[in-house]
């Protein structure tokens, strides 16, 4: 392709760059803070779990041990996560134009890349955002299992339904003599999740649904040991890596264990909040339709207001949501491209799953319906589904003049509601010349900042801390460890009914009995959750109020941390 035609794509890729640009200034939300103080464990080669407590699986940790070993500021995990984004771009331009044909790829590509790109920065740089690209590449392994392979494929005509079918059976009956690769490495990247949560299985499990319906659907034709096999494949696939993952902790010491605890926290806990009723479930569900179910950005309070502001018709979801549905019903009309049917199918299952999932965690926050922009990007780009071989009439021109219309408006406005985070990010950056620190002192996570110097001022690089409460990024800004593998507290400390409550004290203080941390930081009452005080469960934690009390002495507070120093 010439420079000429090049120069635009160019143009394009630079502005959808600078639209999610700001993101590298963001601070950590909380969960951020957690997976870097896990991240910041494994760097140091602890394993996580075991010596990082978490709900979620340690894949995510891992995602942030990779940028860490390079930097251990939030700046190098976002823009990690942001090439990680890029990447799932490109994978799903290739995999929009494989099944839909060459004119879905751009408009997939750049709906996913925008959807993120506004994202709320409590919910960027999750098990989500990570996963995505496996789910992909699961859905993408699944639907080019089933394609047929005919040599000479002669020029697909208007009655091709037949022949297409038959050259479908002809391809599952050579492929079914042995393992099926696609299926195979299919359920590797869909076994991989199950690193991540758990629950992401399900959505493998959906696809595997819909794979035993088309092969019912074919079985009279298609013999019954054939038809086990395939599915096999795709089973054993996703059996690999969690063998392997259990096979890494079987080899920690007390790694199995350490699973065992956390299956046996989740078992009692789950969900970690109420679930609601049905018509607040509903709602909840169709915040997606407004910009992806949060405010983006918002991470400082003087963007509040201008953030919320920008979000007109929902940020554009609602429009993109629109194409998704027509492409959907497009797909599944048109006989052209053949693998779109197929594809529709699968993602219809991927986003019930996702949908599901949502419903199913309990805490409607935002990067839980990150799982549903694969599927979303994808079926909105199906609207666009052509050949290279389709004659354009007419009234198939009308129709794609009116769908390029609906998605640059839909891209206009999710570009639109960046415009206050990239007019603050040039203001800060480049304007005022702001350093990082300045940044993050304005934001709403600020006061870890303080304590942060002050302790890193009062200690060693050797040294180690705890903190009962939740600010676990004061880990990772003083550059000094955790002396328990507990980050937080929030999910398990009120659970005093539970089996697990009292081990975990008893291990938090054996952390601290332990590995003797130079500081014992309790956070004040409404930190950083409103209506919350956990000076009442330090009381209650006998083991741990016990030993703080009487090895530790209160040197003062900083913002709103309270800090005990060891004696001397």
């Amino acid at each position: 392709m010439s420079l000429r035609y090049r120069i635009p794509q160019i143009l394009l890729v630079t502005l959808l760059a600078l639209v999610a640009l700001p993101q590298l200034w963001y601070p950590f939300g909380f969960d951020q803070m957690v997976y870097a103080a896990c991240g910041d464990v494994i760097r140091r080669g602890g394993v996580p779990i075991r010596d990082c407590f978490e709900t979620k699986q340690m894949g995510v940790m891992v995602m942030y041990a990779i940028p860490m070993l390079i930097s251990q500021t939030a700046w190098a995990v976002h823009a990690f996560t942001l090439l990680w984004q890029a990447v799932t771009s490109i994978v799903i331009a290739r995999v929009a134009r494989d099944v839909f044909g060459p004119r879905a790829a751009w408009p997939a590509a750049i709906v996913y890349w925008l959807m993120y790109a506004g994202i709320n920065y409590w919910s960027m740089d999750q098990a989500e955002t990570f996963a995505n690209l496996f789910l992909l590449l699961a859905f993408w392994q699944v639907v080019k299992s089933q394609e047929p392979r005919a040599k000479n494929q002669e020029p697909r005509i208007k009655n091709q339904e037949p022949r297409a079918k038959n050259q479908e059976l002809s391809h599952l009956h050579s492929q079914s003599s042995t393992l099926n690769a696609q299926l195979f490495f299919a359920g590797v990247f869909v076994g991989v999740t199950f690193w991540f949560k758990y629950i992401f299985v399900l959505v493998g499990v959906a696809m595997g649904a819909v794979l035993i319906l088309r092969f019912a659907f074919i079985r009279p034709r298609l013999r019954l040991a054939s038809w086990l096999l395939l599915l096999g494949s795709f089973a054993l696939g996703a059996l690999f890596p969690m063998l392997l993952g259990l096979l890494y902790y079987a080899l920690q010491t007390d790694g199995l264990w350490t699973l065992q605890l956390q299956l046996n926290f989740l078992r009692e806990n789950f969900p970690l909040t109420e679930p609601l009723p049905p018509d607040g479930m509903a709602r909840m569900i169709l915040r997606f339709f407004d910009n992806g179910a949060d405010v983006s950005g918002d991470f400082k309070r003087t963007l509040s207001n201008a953030t919320a502001a920008a979000q007109v018709l929902g940020g554009g979801f609602p429009l993109i949501i629109g194409l998704g549905a027509f492409g959907f019903l497009r797909a599944m009309i048109q006989p052209r491209p053949q693998s779109a049917r197929v594809a529709a199918l699968y993602l219809l299952a991927y986003l019930l799953t996702a949908i599901v999932l949502c419903i199913w965690q309990g805490n409607y926050i935002q990067y839980h319906y990150t799982l549903m922009h694969v599927p979303v990007a994808l079926l909105a780009a199906a609207a666009f589904a052509t050949e290279d071989t389709q004659p354009f009439t007419i009234a198939s021109k009308s129709l794609f003049f009116g769908l390029y219309s609906v998605f640059f408006l839909a891209v206009g406005l999710l570009v639109y509601r960046m415009t206050p985070l990239m007019i603050d990010t040039y203001d800060n950056v480049l304007v005022q010349g702001k350093p990082l620190r300045q940044q993050y002192i304005e934001s709403k996570q600020g006061a870890h900042l303080p304590v942060s110097e002050y302790i890193r001022d009062k200690t060693g690089p050797d040294d180690t801390i705890a903190i009962f409460g939740d600010a676990p990024w004061i880990y990772t800004l003083s550059g000094r460890r955790n002396a328990t593998r507990f980050s937080f507290v929030n999910v398990w400390i009120k659970k005093r009914h539970t089996p697990s409550y009292a081990l975990y004290v008893q291990q938090f203080a054996d952390g601290l009995a332990q590995n003797k941390p130079v500081y014992v930081l309790l956070t004040k009452a409404d930190f950083p959750w409103l209506n919350n005080d956990y000076i009442a469960d330090y009381k209650l934690a006998t083991p741990i109020y016990n030993y703080v009390e009487t090895n530790y002495a209160y040197e003062g507070e900083n913002g709103p941390f309270l800090l005990f120093r060891r004696k001397s």
